[in-house]
């Protein structure tokens, strides 16, 4: 069973960097914020 993670901050900072992080480790990552991802590594 996949793990899936939903966040609402994942355009800042912080937020694409977690999303990076759980991406890298296979997690299916949801993004619900209106801007893209400040990290352009972000896998999504």
């Amino acid at each position: 069973m996949t793990k899936q993670f939903l966040l609402t901050g994942g355009s800042g900072m912080i937020g694409s960097e977690i999303m990076r992080h759980l991406s890298l480790r296979g997690y299916k990552v949801n993004n619900l914020s209106t801007k893209p991802s400040s990290n352009p590594q972000t896998f999504l």
